[in-house]
């Protein structure tokens, strides 16, 4: 079959068997990468249950963080694509169906930054509330930022 084309026509199928193969590497070589982890790669991330080491593991649904500890202490953390643990948000109701949370009310703001001190830190709604701060030992309560003795920029109000 290559004999009966035209030269410009045989350049044309090389190239599209090369990239062809290439792109079939590239993905092996992906995957061959993500097998390297799935014994679990070393991550400087503590467990939250126990304090032990984590590790980085791959499920069918991606990476995951995974304390060393297992099967005893059974602490995961889902991570991002950079590998870095994400936030995971669960609301929580009261027995009539009633959300837990009622408000939250943004303080900062990319126009206007409200920082506190740690003596500073306002209490919400008399205590039942929280304020979020983003400090230098990262984001944390305002109950967390008092023992830690530390201030920041406020975020937010929950109540």
């Amino acid at each position: 079959m290559l004999q009966a084309l035209q030269p410009s026509q045989r350049k044309v199928l090389d190239a599209r068997n090369n990239l062809a193969e290439f792109y079939v590497l590239a993905r092996l070589g992906t995957s061959l990468e993500k097998l390297d982890h799935a014994g679990g790669a070393p991550s400087p991330y503590k467990c939250e249950k126990c304090g032990g080491a984590m590790l980085y593991r791959i499920s069918k649904n991606g990476f995951f963080l995974s304390c060393t500890g297992y099967p005893e202490c059974d602490g995961t953390k889902p991570v991002d694509k950079q590998g870095k643990p994400t936030l995971r948000v669960v609301l929580k109701y009261a027995h009539g169906g009633q959300p837990v949370i009622r408000e939250l009310q943004r303080v900062s703001s990319p126009g206007l930054r409200k920082y506190v001190g740690c003596g500073e830190i306002p209490r919400v709604r008399n205590g039942l509330g929280m304020a979020i701060l983003s400090t230098s030992q990262g984001v944390m309560s305002d109950q967390q930022a008092r023992k830690s003795n530390t201030g920041g920029e406020l975020l937010a109000f929950v109540w």
